[in-house]
């Protein structure tokens, strides 16, 4: 059975909620390896004095532990 661990990482848009994940995604894959899930676990904004919304997404991501590392994407 392998051996799993989450981190957590925060995304940030000006565009969405759904970017600031799309982020998060993006970067992930680049540094890490057999990802199986991801899970949001907060959504929140900020407003700054102009109005302009920043987009913040809390995200567990989940992924094998793995023995040796393989080159990838």
């Amino acid at each position: 059975m392998p051996a799993l661990k989450t981190v957590e990482a925060v995304g940030r848009s000006r565009k969405s909620w759904k970017d600031a994940v799309e982020e998060v995604l993006r970067r992930a894959y680049k540094t890490i390896v057999g990802i199986r899930e991801v899970e949001v676990v907060r959504w929140s904004a900020a407003v700054d004095s102009k109005g302009q919304i920043e987009y913040e997404a809390r995200i567990l991501v989940l992924f094998e532990l793995v023995d040796e590392l393989e080159p990838h994407g």
